[in-house]
């Protein structure tokens, strides 16, 4: 529901646009910012904005199109709103953020785990080797050590020819590549560290590169192509809509094509 303490706010906007005979369609085709972000500003419903730095941006660039002083609207915003609110945006997204927060603690638990039983499995197979060693190069049965025939040993690597990181692999890693089709805001925290954050011009491309997850925000999901671990993703929404995603390497390949 929108927030009543502020009714002002987005009426001031929407004066200010309205009086230089501005339309939403040219705010949103300028800014890449979607139009039901913008009349979702114009009524102060700030529960329908991503939250946080990428709202800030939004209103920035607003203020921009309609001739009002970004840093001066930007003020003027803070002011009208609680910053908690400000801070919170969409609470399904605020939902989901903290159901993958867990998930991922427990991801974490369970690769500790997995390190730990791979540390003595490798002791136990080393300890084999070296008694099976000493057993061969002693004297059996009248047969000189020098005349016993040698038992060789090799590791077991696990191999894969997908050309992909295998799903669970120990030491796993991401690699997103963002590609513009259009203008469009990104946002990126990658491993919890906010990586970046700006307007992407058509064509252009960037990598990120973690170990746990990439969150990654965009403006306008129908004008950004991903491609995860070298594997082509699927359209991560719609022209025009703001999309938050979360990519790790557990569920990596449910964005990647013909998955």
């Amino acid at each position: 529901m929108p927030d009543r303490s502020a009714p002002d706010f987005g009426t001031r906007l929407k004066v200010a646009r309205e009086a230089r005979d501005v339309s939403l369609r040219r705010i949103a085709n300028v800014t890449k910012i979607s139009i039901p972000a913008l009349e979702a500003l114009e009524r102060n419903d700030i529960s329908r904005l991503p939250g946080g730095i990428f709202t800030r941006a939004f209103v920035r660039a607003y203020a921009v199109e309609v001739g009002l002083d970004p840093e001066d609207t930007l003020r003027d915003f803070l002011a009208s709103f609680p910053q908690e609110s400000v801070r919170a945006g969409h609470p399904e997204v605020h939902e989901r953020e903290q159901r993958q927060v867990r998930e991922r603690e427990a991801r974490k638990h369970g690769r500790i785990a997995r390190v730990a039983g791979l540390g003595i499995a490798l002791v136990a197979i080393l300890l084999y080797v070296a008694i099976a060693g000493f057993r061969n190069s002693s004297p059996s049965d009248g047969i000189d050590a020098a005349e016993a025939a040698p038992i060789a040993s090799s590791p077991i690597v696990p191999t894969s020819n997908t050309g992909s990181l295998p799903d669970g692999t120990l030491g796993a890693s991401l690699s997103v590549r963002l590609e513009a089709r259009a203008p469009c805001w990104v946002s990126a925290t990658v491993d919890g560290v906010r990586s970046m954050q700006r307007l992407m011009q058509p064509g252009e491309q960037t990598v990120l590169r973690g170990h746990d997850e990439v969150v990654l925000t965009a403006g306008d999901a129908g004008a950004l192509g991903l491609t995860i671990n070298g594997m082509p993703a699927r359209p991560i929404g719609r022209s025009g809509q703001v999309v938050t995603i979360r990519i790790d390497p557990d569920n990596y390949r449910s964005f990647v094509e013909g998955n």
